[in-house]
């Protein structure tokens, strides 16, 4: 598990919407997020109705940012 000293090192978070996202379109915006450097990718919603088994799977597919999933 990462730890971090906070503040410190500045880091950037892209929020997903499991909802929303989805096949090439999801792996469109993980492209960007790989090349924008983005350190973790949060995934959730106040009103989820898909399961995101399937979203985590592309993530950790093709994304080397920290993965978190919230209610």
């Amino acid at each position: 598990m990462k730890t971090f000293d906070f503040p410190g090192k500045k880091s950037i978070a892209l929020l997903l919407d499991p909802d929303k996202a989805k096949g090439d379109s999801l792996r469109n915006i993980l492209r960007t997020a790989n090349e924008t450097c983005t350190d973790y990718i949060f995934a959730g919603g106040s009103l989820t109705f898909n399961s995101i088994d399937n979203l985590i799977d592309e993530v950790r597919k093709f994304s080397p940012a920290t993965f978190c999933s919230f209610p």
